[in-house]
């Protein structure tokens, strides 16, 4: 038998299982993949039948929807593994027991043989069972063992905020370029229907579907940033886990554990390899997101550890975007990558795809290539998971405007100085825009071309704060005004070095504008609306998400969808709310 391969299944057993055991959940997986299966080519209908040459119901991610027994660690064994120089692997409870603690993680690879004791993470933590792990590990535990009991009710709350930003703003991307040619390719190449596309009623495989969502989620650059990621956790989060929760045919409950899950994850490595990973222009949106995509998703797909870490060590190899497309359609598509590759990583790893256990903290492994995070550093925040709630503190901001992060706050100040003392345009001598290191790396477009350049455009955003009152979905829609581009040039970023470089103060900017009588107005210090400390109110929030969502939705339907989020967890099945998803794009 091959290393990687799954130990086969007495063919009696398997047919002795009655199907509608689980009641109606297995009866809805055996309806769906008969129709599927009705529909596929041959050569599809080959790919899915398994190694050991028995034909189940459906695609691959229906092959494994039946839940897993209850795996647990053994206390007995636990004690008797720690004599023995816990050289053989964790000893589980449950019916799999003997497969699933021993044998499978030596044919697998994810554990250690015998006489090979696992490496230590530098300074990581230990247990009664693995004494030693590596970073992979440790990820792998924390996503496997993590409930939506363990996690404060206040998180609980931040997730169904962030789902109602995010699929608002999905809702109303789903109608750009970007999402439309992903939309184009994934209906030529076609997929298995299992999966809805939000704004239309293109139903395809699971990674098509992350794909398309996760680009159109960004489309507009409105979705929301963590300060911890630098970077957009929920578009891709979300774009992999509604994926996910429907071929899975999982719960709410199920879904806000692996939001919270692939969060924290990419929270934890943003914490390690940040700043230096994202100055040295990787959007870490798209590489810190497929790590914590193929998080969230094993733990909705209910992958067991030596899967867990497969797929994590996946994901570490298909993880890349460059900051350098910023003001591209490529950047939209680098969240809907991200969501992709990370569904696709959990998906291979559960049919036997194996990775190195130190893709993550190994010489050539993720955080040497990426960044510069010492072995201490890296442990030190695979040590806080599950401690501190990176969820809540520094926690998501929320955009009150679709444009880059780093224009908000300046955004902000300007459009209160035009409602106190009204300047006309051609008033103004000059516009001052003071910002940290980082942002004059990222707002690269002084003379803007496109509506994605703008957005990544100081002189821009700020003049039409100041000229027309307002930035919204609208301003990079059509041309500017004359008066905007008038103002454009006398707008002027420039390096504030008392911002300083404390990520809570990453995204703040000192505003003076100077006036031709030689009166200043300002300055103005602040971080942006929306920012943990400044949150948006519910009100604010659902006004956002019913514009956004409105230009696809039927407003009944929009409120509709908001208040299925209000209850995101109680939700018996993620198609209850994926079916609100559906609108009349092509």
């Amino acid at each position: 038998m091959r290393a990687s391969a799954r130990p086969r299944r007495d063919a009696g057993a398997l047919a002795a299982r009655p199907v509608e055991s689980d009641g109606d959940r297995l009866l809805g997986i055996a309806h769906r993949a008969a129709a599927t299966s009705a529909r596929e080519p041959p050569a599809l209908q080959r790919a899915h039948r398994p190694r050991d040459g028995l034909r189940r119901p459906g695609p691959v991610f229906l092959r494994h929807a039946v839940p897993p027994p209850d795996v647990r660690p053994c206390p007995a064994a636990a004690r008797a593994a720690h004599r023995r120089g816990a050289r053989r692997g964790p000893v589980l409870q449950g019916p799999c027991s003997r497969l699933r603690g021993r044998a499978g993680a030596r044919r697998r690879g994810g554990g250690a043989g015998p006489g090979r004791r696992p490496r230590r993470l530098r300074g990581g933590p230990g247990s009664a069972i693995v004494p030693s792990v590596t970073a992979i590990a440790h990820l792998a535990e924390f996503t496997l063992k993590t409930t939506l009991g363990d996690c404060p009710p206040e998180a609980l709350a931040v997730v169904r905020r962030a789902a109602l930003d995010t699929l608002g703003v999905m809702l109303a991307g789903a109608a750009e370029p970007p999402a439309r040619a992903v939309r184009a390719l994934a209906r030529a190449e076609g997929g298995a229907p299992l999966c809805t596309v939000a704004g239309t009623d293109l139903r395809t495989s699971p990674t098509w579907a992350a794909l398309a969502n996760g680009t159109a989620a960004h489309a507009h650059d409105f979705d929301d940033t963590s300060f911890a990621w630098m970077g957009h956790p929920s578009a891709p989060l979300l774009a992999a886990l509604l994926a996910a929760g429907e071929a899975e045919l999982a719960d709410g409950a199920a879904l806000v554990t692996g939001y919270v899950v692939g969060f924290e994850v990419g929270a934890a490595l943003g914490e390690a390899l940040n700043p230096s990973h994202y100055a040295r222009g990787w959007h870490a949106t798209a590489t810190l997101g497929t790590l914590a995509c193929a998080a969230a998703a094993a733990r909705v797909m209910r992958l067991d550890a030596p899967e867990t870490r497969h797929a994590l060590g996946l994901a570490a190899s298909l993880a890349s975007g460059l900051r350098e497309n910023f003001g591209t359609m490529t950047k939209p598509l680098h969240v809907g990558l991200a969501a992709r590759n990370g569904l696709l990583a959990a998906a291979l790893a559960r049919e036997g795809v194996t990775a190195s256990a130190r893709a993550l903290d190994g010489a050539r492994g993720f955080a040497a290539a990426f960044g510069d995070a010492a072995d201490d550093r890296l442990a030190a925040a695979l040590e806080r998971l599950g401690r501190r709630w990176r969820l809540l503190d520094p926690g998501i901001a929320v955009k009150a405007y679709p444009s880059c992060a780093q224009t908000h706050a300046a955004i902000d100040a300007l459009l209160e100085l035009r409602a106190a003392y009204r300047p006309a345009p051609d008033e103004i001598a000059e516009v001052l825009v003071g910002v940290d290191r980082l942002t004059p790396g990222i707002l690269i477009y002084p003379e803007p071309t496109t509506g994605l350049e703008r957005k990544f455009s100081m002189p821009f955003c700020a003049a039409a704060a100041l000229a027309d009152g307002r930035v919204d979905l609208a301003s990079f829609e059509a041309e500017p005004a004359p008066a905007v581009r008038t103002l454009m040039p006398r707008v002027r970023m420039v390096v504030d070095d008392a911002i300083g470089d404390d990520p809570a103060r990453r995204a703040w900017a000192r505003v003076t504008v100077r006036l031709r009588d030689g009166r200043t107005l300002g300055p103005l210090l602040r971080g942006p609306a929306g920012h943990p400390e400044r949150p948006l109110s519910d009100a604010a929030l659902r006004a956002k998400f019913l514009a956004c969502a409105g230009r696809v939705l039927a407003p009944g339907a929009a409120a509709g969808l908001a208040e299925a989020i209000e209850h995101l967890e109680a939700i018996p099945d993620v198609r209850a709310l994926t079916a609100r998803l559906t609108g009349p794009l092509d």
